[in-house]
């Protein structure tokens, strides 16, 4: 539900807060990612299937360079016939062949971020058909949270559309940090998630007008709040409840207090918002459609031995969800029951065991039922890594309840990911964090899906930038 009242001070406004600020002024080469993480494919309603555009967001891991970027590709523009010919995106599906290095982006539209970006999620704007807005949280001083309007590939940061840089208009999440008892506050704030269905109306006769709007969104934070600020004691988590489509959108209502154990990863359902975190709590459900949301914890860990949980997803029809857990790496698939209940369950009814560094899972729908889940690994990350060390993309049929494909070797420590639908089949955009690029996967059937085609790889490799002592690196390697 949508929450009004005072706006918490910009990030300009919690300069005071940064400590350890990046070193480096040096502004990121024009058209080059680093380090993406975050990833959105948007296609606006009865677009043509093979329109789009990717967004991606470049965290500035190292902080080598000043701010992070939000980079908007045009993925049309890349395609063979509009592009020159050997430096294009084949049409989809795109035969089996080698994978074609696609050095240019084309022109992508660049704007600026905080460093250490993190995952990102997007939302058509009923109002305003063809635009999306988009919220990414970053990780950096005073946590900020990002929020830019898109249309096509243009990018317009909200709060000052004429922005060169979207962190600057952003809002702090550690603004009550030197406040009173420095509370609520959601320090590093890391991932985002959009409730993109109807409004649901309260026919209750008591409290708002509805009980989710679309347009909800939540956003986790991977570190606890002291109170007072750095006082060591007090400890407590807060996760960010807000609507991404209003003006007016954080308030010190919009923080919800989790209890003592941090967040990590959110999946939006109607009336359930799902967040991954660590061991102890490894998966929460939080019930948004109550005034005071109601925390359930789904005991996922009494399930199925795990030490942390990173990426997941809620299958479009929220009969399913899957999440990827670490230490062992595996994918984990719950049935869902009483979602839309007061008492709803969670019971694992498959557990797969995936590569080194699972990472991240998308899921999308099979044409004749049930659902593919395509999940990312990021391997051993070295540099010097070769084959399956290098990371991989898995992809899982829950028909067949299997790993029916795995590609690896294609790039380092694939991790980001986005999907673009066309007809029954599926291009799947995979950040490759460890080099730069993004990795172009064509899925021509999903009902087949261990067919898959390693297609292209866009943009420069950073890897002799950021280590020029890697293997092949040398002197004149870019």
């Amino acid at each position: 539900m949508r929450h009004h009242g005072p706006l918490l001070p910009a990030l300009a406004a919690a300069a005071a807060l940064a400590c350890g600020a990046p070193p480096s002024l040096r502004a990121m080469p024009q058209g080059q990612l680093y380090f993406p993480t975050g990833m959105f494919f948007a296609r606006p309603a009865g677009a043509p299937e093979r329109s789009g555009a990717l967004f991606v967001a470049s965290s500035n891991f190292d902080r080598r360079y000043g701010t992070g970027r939000l980079s908007g590709i045009d993925v049309s523009a890349l395609a063979c016939g509009v592009a020159p010919a050997g430096a294009c995106v084949p049409d989809f599906p795109a035969p089996r062949a080698a994978a074609i290095d696609v050095v240019s982006l084309g022109a992508p539209v660049e704007k600026g971020l905080a460093s250490l970006a993190g995952e990102m999620d997007g939302i058509e704007d009923p109002a305003v058909p063809g635009t999306f807005r988009l919220v990414i949280p970053s990780r950096a001083e005073g946590s900020p949270l990002q929020i830019a309007d898109a249309t096509g590939a243009e990018i317009a940061c909200a709060g000052d559309p004429s922005a060169e840089d979207c962190s600057a208009a952003a809002f702090s999440l550690e603004a009550n940090r030197l406040v009173g008892a420095g509370v609520p506050r959601a320090p590093a704030p890391f991932s985002a998630s959009i409730y993109k269905g109807p409004d649901v109306p309260n026919t209750t006769g008591t409290g708002p007008p509805f009980l989710v709007e679309t347009g909800d969104t939540f956003v986790t934070s991977l570190q606890v709040a002291d109170s007072p600020a750095a006082s060591g004691q007090g400890f407590r988590a807060y996760a960010v409840s807000l609507n991404v489509l209003d003006d007016e959108v954080v308030s010190d209502d919009s923080f919800l207090q989790l209890g003592l154990s941090p967040t990590e990863s959110v999946a939006m359902g109607q009336r359930y918002a799902f967040m991954s975190g660590p061991q102890s709590v490894a998966l929460r459900m939080v019930d948004h459609w109550s005034e005071s949301p109601r925390v359930i914890n789904s005991t996922v860990e009494g399930q199925f031995n795990l030490l942390d949980t990173r990426g997941l997803a809620l299958a479009p029809d929220e009969s399913q969800l899957f999440l990827v857990v670490r230490r062992p790496d595996a994918l984990l698939a719950l049935r869902v029951r009483g979602g839309l209940g007061d008492f709803p369950s969670l019971g694992v009814i498959h557990a797969q065991l995936l590569p080194l560094g699972a990472s991240q899972v998308r899921v999308v729908d099979k044409p004749s039922g049930g659902h593919v889940a395509f999940i990312s690994c990021v391997g051993t990350q070295s540099y010097d890594a070769v084959g399956s060390s290098q990371g991989a993309l898995v992809v899982w049929d829950d028909a067949s309840a299997k790993v029916v494909s795995l590609l690896d070797g294609f790039g380092f420590q694939p991790y980001g990911l986005a999907i673009q639908t066309i007809g029954g089949g599926a291009r799947v955009y995979i950040g490759l964090f460890g080099e730069g690029r993004i990795a172009v996967v064509d899925v021509p059937d999903l009902d087949a899906p261990d067919d898959v085609r390693l297609v292209a790889r866009l943009g420069t490799s950073h890897v002799c930038t950021v280590n020029p002592s890697a293997l092949g690196c040398t002197e004149t390697t870019p």
